[in-house]
């Protein structure tokens, strides 16, 4: 169970910040720019790893 947990909850972060990351860099006229939008997603890997990594 614990497996199927850590899938859902780690695929809501990639989705919810990821696509987060991405609305904000339009909404402000491109500020986060391509390589914020990669360091979001590469650090919520990483969260994700500590969270629910043995």
């Amino acid at each position: 169970m614990r497996k199927y947990f850590a899938e859902f909850i780690g695929t809501f972060a990639l989705v919810f910040c990821g696509t987060g990351a991405i609305v904000i860099n339009d909404v402000t006229g491109g500020t986060v720019t391509h390589v914020g939008v990669a360091i979001t997603f590469g650090l919520i890997v990483t969260a994700m790893i500590y969270a629910f990594g043995k």
